[in-house]
């Protein structure tokens, strides 16, 4: 045998690694993983930002039940009154804050032009918390109509709010 076939060959076994070609296809598949994967991430954060919301307007729901109880009215129950039931009710806990609209008699009130439910005459309310998904822009309403119905509207369309209620 050669000396430089020698040489040649243990230099060869010698040298080892990953060939360009190779390493251009983990990148590949790297990319093609973070393509999907993010977006998945993306929109579970706003999923999140909605349940507080969602959350948001029920516990105003209660409060606004309990603030019947004491007072035998849903007339002043103003964001301030519902706070001292429960203490978790401040403007900004679910990103741009809450919204309350209390039925009077001949009132044209919708919780702040948010939500489509109107809650009337006396008897009625209607609550809405404000999503810090979307820029802020999502909402969702619990109403209660002065005969007792209770809907719930959620706007606009989107993320937790496919079809306009929850």
């Amino acid at each position: 045998m050669n000396y430089y076939a020698f040489l040649l060959r243990t230099r060869l076994e010698s040298q080892k690694g990953f060939t360009l070609i190779e390493l251009l296809v983990v990148i590949l598949i790297i990319g093609i993983l973070a393509a999907i994967a993010i977006p998945s991430f993306l929109n579970q954060r706003e999923k999140g930002q909605d349940a507080c919301a969602k959350s948001m307007a029920r516990t105003m729901q209660t409060a606004m039940e309990t603030y019947y109880v004491d007072n035998n009215s849903y007339n002043n129950g103003t964001v301030a009154a519902l706070s001292g039931i429960e203490n978790q009710i401040t403007g900004g806990t679910c990103g741009a804050g809450t919204l309350i609209a209390t039925g009077t008699a001949g009132a044209t009130n919708n919780c702040g032009g948010l939500a489509t439910g109107n809650p009337g005459a006396t008897g009625g309310y209607c609550v809405a918390s404000l999503s810090a998904a979307a820029g802020a822009t999502r909402w969702f309403s619990i109403n209660r109509s002065a005969a007792g119905a209770i809907t719930r509207v959620c706007g606009p369309n989107g993320g937790a709010c496919p079809a306009g209620v929850w």
